[in-house]
């Protein structure tokens, strides 16, 4: 029997190893049958299963046991959760406050009738079933019309459903006259006339009645710093509101972001910008539009190309269909002493991710002229790029550079250089490029009139070559 049990403990700790010893040991040395050692291993084998079954019976008796006391917490707790989906707008709710939400409706026959279809809403928005969720709203306000929250979420949901910004901000104001006090319906509705109608002056002062009513809210600041940011371009407004932000939320990682566009847009601060950015990603490791960002401010700073580089393949690491990410590294390959190859490798990993990209194809139509003059290729790639944007009047004017050098096809690169000049009449360059075709072709008088459209356009070159030609 102990032996019974060696082989026992052995099996149950799956110690098959030691299982063949003790067998071996009762064959060689103790003379027992192979019938017996075959019905002790099933005896153990039986027991073992049985065992196993005892302990996932136990653990589904205390899975059973703590969903209990879960369902039982959520009923006890019934009041105070309704309340908190009040105090939460459904698209900010965690998982667990729909699950509890939506658990409440399943098992509670008795809530008051306005609360359960608040609930039902709320359920709905969160499932982003806008249409069915505004159903439930309306029905909550036509048995409680004093629901303030009804109000303020239908406004969410008429924002994130169909973008109107007209109705929305009609369900807050309704928010406001119920509860003036309500803090998130003035900043919501800041956000509806930002966001949505771009009347940033209206949105500012909801911001700021927002602050008035909480000075701590922190996104509220944020929000006040991205409309002065929209607003005529306010940069230094816009920079004190994320400050303020910062401030009150140290690891708030969109306002270091949004403050650092300012700086870059705010006559190019690019070094106060990555400062900003790099503060981000410190705050949010995985916020990869910040790490983009800071590849482009590395590139307009001094050509900065190998830093910025370093960026957009962090960018690229966090977010592998950031198609801009690539087309902006392709950029940086180019102006970092010509690298035209990895350029190229560039926008097309750009065009992979997305084949609608125009300006992919056109970067990599220029790759291929200055590469060693590959004007066939380029070519393709700018009739590519025409094809999905027909009004890039930059292709048709590289593309007349590259049929100008390709086998002298002036009359192509004339035809091209034309139709830049419809779509973008004040481009000097292309005058210059269109004389130069014609003064190839042997047509002079052509040629200087494209010169003289150069200079008159502001085009200094050309302005000096009429001066040394003596070309009024």
């Amino acid at each position: 029997m102990n032996m019974l049990n060696t082989i026992w403990d052995f099996l149950l700790n799956d110690d098959i190893g030691r299982v063949i010893g003790v067998i071996t040991g009762l064959i060689t040395i103790i003379g027992v049958p192979f019938a017996i050692i075959k019905g002790i291993i099933s005896c153990c084998k039986k027991r073992k299963a049985k065992a196993e079954k005892a302990k996932e019976e136990e653990l589904k008796q205390k899975e059973k046991e703590q969903e209990a006391q879960w369902r039982q917490q959520v009923l006890q707790n019934q009041s105070q959760i309704i309340e908190q989906t009040k105090q939460t707008p459904a698209a900010d709710a965690s998982k667990e406050l729909i699950d509890e939400a939506s658990f409440i409706l399943d098992i509670v026959d008795s809530l008051p009738p306005a609360d359960y279809f608040f609930l039902k809403a709320y359920v709905s928005q969160n499932r982003k079933e806008y249409e069915i969720a505004i159903g439930f709203y309306e029905k909550a306000i036509e048995l409680n019309p004093d629901l303030a929250e009804a109000y303020g979420n239908m406004g969410n949901t008429y924002g994130d459903w169909k973008q109107d910004y007209e109705t929305a901000i009609k369900c807050y104001e309704k928010v406001i006259e119920l509860k003036p006090d309500l803090v998130v319906a003035y900043n919501n509705m800041g956000n509806a006339y930002a966001v949505g109608m771009q009347q940033y002056e209206k949105a500012i002062e909801c911001y700021n009645k927002a602050i008035e009513l909480n000075p701590d809210l922190a996104v509220a600041y944020y929000n006040m710093g991205n409309a002065y940011g929209n607003w005529n371009e306010q940069y230094q407004k816009a920079i004190e509101c994320y400050e303020k932000a910062i401030e009150l939320n140290p690891d708030y990682a969109e306002a270091y972001y949004n403050m650092g566009i300012a700086y870059k847009d705010w006559n190019g601060q690019y070094e106060k910008a990555i400062k900003c950015y790099d503060k981000a990603v410190k705050a949010d490791p995985n916020k990869a539009a910040a790490y983009h960002n800071m590849g482009n401010a590395y590139s307009d700073w001094n050509g900065q190309y190998e830093k910025a580089i370093e960026c957009y393949e962090k960018a690229i690491e966090l977010n592998p269909n950031d198609a801009e990410a690539y087309y902006n590294m392709g950029i940086a390959y180019k102006d970092w002493n010509g690298q035209y190859e990895k350029a190229i490798e560039c926008y097309k990993k750009a065009i992979k991710v997305n084949p609608d990209y125009a300006e992919a194809y056109h970067n990599m139509g220029t790759a291929y002229s200055a590469w060693n003059g590959q004007y066939k290729k380029a070519i393709e790639c700018f009739e590519k790029a025409i094809d999905l944007n027909p009004d890039l009047a930059a292709a048709y004017n590289n593309m007349g550079f590259a049929y100008r050098q390709w086998k002298r096809q002036y009359k192509k690169a004339i035809e091209c250089f034309e139709k830049a000049i419809d779509l973008n009449p004040d481009d000097a360059v292309v005058y210059l490029n269109m004389g130069a075709a014609y003064a190839e072709s042997g047509n002079e008088k052509k040629s200087i009139e494209c010169l003289k459209k150069a200079a008159e356009l502001g085009y200094e070159p050309a302005e000096q070559w009429l001066k040394d030609n003596n070309i009024q």
